[in-house]
C-alpha cells in the first residue's frame, strides 16, 4: 500500500500481490504480477513521465506504465522477449 500527499510519497517495505494476476499465456522465466508493479509506478511517476525498463522480459511494466498514462521505454538483450512484450502492449 502506498500514499501520496502534497508531494511527498511512502512506500511499505512489503508489497502483496496475487500471483493469479501473472499471465498465463505468456512464457518468461521471472514473470511477475501487474498488482506488484502498480503502486512503484503510480508512487514514483506521474502521467506522461518516461518510464525505463532495462530488463524488460515480457512487458509487464511497460503494460502497467501504458495503463497508467506513462511513456514507456524497454531494453532485453534477447530479441525474442521484445517481442514477446511488443505483442502484449499490442493486444487489446
Amino acid at each position: 500500500e502506498f500514499a501520496m500527499k502534497q508531494g511527498t510519497s511512502r512506500v511499505n517495505d512489503v508489497f502483496r500481490a496475487c500471483v493469479a494476476d501473472i499471465a498465463k499465456d505468456v512464457y518468461h522465466p521471472a514473470m511477475f504480477p501487474p498488482t506488484l508493479v502498480t503502486p512503484l509506478v503510480q508512487t514514483f511517476s506521474k502521467p506522461n513521465d518516461l518510464i525505463l525498463d532495462p530488463f524488460v522480459g515480457s512487458g509487464t511494466v511497460a503494460l502497467v506504465a501504458k495503463r497508467l498514462e506513462r511513456q514507456f521505454c524497454g531494453i532485453d538483450l534477447q530479441e525474442d522477449y521484445c517481442k514477446i512484450a511488443l505483442n502484449r502492449l499490442e493486444s487489446p
